[in-house]
């Protein structure tokens, strides 16, 4: 498989494709399936703000955007700039979401799919920007040090992803108005749930690969997960020795690990040490971040090594796949 992150979207949009690139996707698809290689496309839970933009135009008609406490639609800053989130705990919403979305890229030829930034990630708001920016103006015209520098660096540290945030939208449940904060992990879920809804009405008789990053107990009926932006360190392949048996026992079956590490530079002999990790999960995937050193195994000297671990996965796939089965 080719797990296509954000870049192949148009300006990161969901359930869009980038037409310079991919002038016929649906072609390059079935190239990529006449070569046994699959295609799972990344989809993230931002819907951006964009007048046009189909599903931003459907979302503010219909109301299934996540609200702040006054009715308006919260925004959030993530990839695309400013975003709308859709609410996963809206059945009506979820279903919106969860269905004709997934249908786009399905119907060329795509079987698989990765749910990301579902916690959901949250770079800044438009509220604690202004007040970051209110801050910053105070400190540069303080010229009697009343603003400690220690308090703008926290301010600056603490923007993403900050729990004020997760009080500022709120979510409709069988009517009643909900603060996110409260049902914070039930986002990821019900994300991945509105896949695997959507694949059970779009094609029954079809399996779909499908894993998160954000999740709750009970979503192994919709799909798997992975556990997140790990590191190139040694230290998180124990790191994650320890996290995979816990998803395990809370229900999860198909997990794994970005093999070499996603932030940060590998070596050849960790990536090596990552992959024999990976040949016994069920995700068994090679996931750098941009910016990092490249970690495919062909950047590496000695080839051969890489290939002897890879053959040995390859060996395991029939009884790996035929276990996970009789345990589903």
């Amino acid at each position: 498989m080719i797990y296509m992150d954000i870049d192949y979207m148009q300006s990161f949009k969901d359930f869009t494709v980038n037409e310079e690139n991919f002038p016929d996707f649906p072609e390059f698809v079935q190239e990529m399936d006449d070569q046994d290689i699959r295609l799972i496309p990344i989809i993230d839970a931002g819907v951006k703000v964009e007048p046009g933009y189909e599903i931003y135009e459907e979302g503010v008609k219909n109301n299934y955007f996540c609200k702040r406490e006054d009715g308006s639609d919260f925004v959030a800053a993530v990839w695309p700039g400013d975003t709308h989130f859709p609410d996963m705990l809206n059945p009506e919403a979820r279903k919106w979401f969860g269905g004709d979305k997934y249908r786009f890229l399905i119907e060329q030829g795509i079987e698989g799919f990765w749910n990301d930034m579902n916690e959901p990630a949250i770079f800044y708001s438009s509220e604690g920007l202004a007040e970051a920016r209110e801050l910053a103006g105070a400190f540069a015209k303080d010229t009697e040090g009343k603003t400690h520098p220690w308090e703008m660096q926290d301010k600056m540290l603490s923007i993403a992803n900050n729990p004020e945030d997760y009080k500022r939208f709120y979510h409709n449940v069988d009517g009643k108005k909900i603060r996110h904060d409260k049902v914070h992990n039930l986002f990821g879920y019900n994300m991945t749930r509105a896949a695997g809804e959507a694949f059970e009405r779009i094609d029954p008789e079809k399996r779909f690969l499908m894993f998160s990053r954000s999740s709750y107990i009970g979503m192994h009926r919709y799909g798997g997960i992975w556990t997140g932006d790990n590191k190139s360190w040694w230290s998180h392949i124990l790191l994650n020795l320890k996290m995979l048996p816990s998803l395990n026992m809370c229900g999860f079956l198909y997990t794994g690990a970005d093999l070499g590490g996603f932030g940060s530079d590998t070596t050849r002999e960790l990536l090596l040490r990552f992959l024999a990790l990976g040949v016994f999960t069920p995700l068994m995937r090679n996931h750098s971040a941009t910016g990092t050193r490249e970690q495919e195994c062909y950047q590496f000297e000695k080839i051969e090594d890489f290939r002897a671990i890879i053959n040995t996965r390859y060996r395991l796939v029939p009884y790996l796949y035929s276990e996970y089965m009789k345990l589903c």
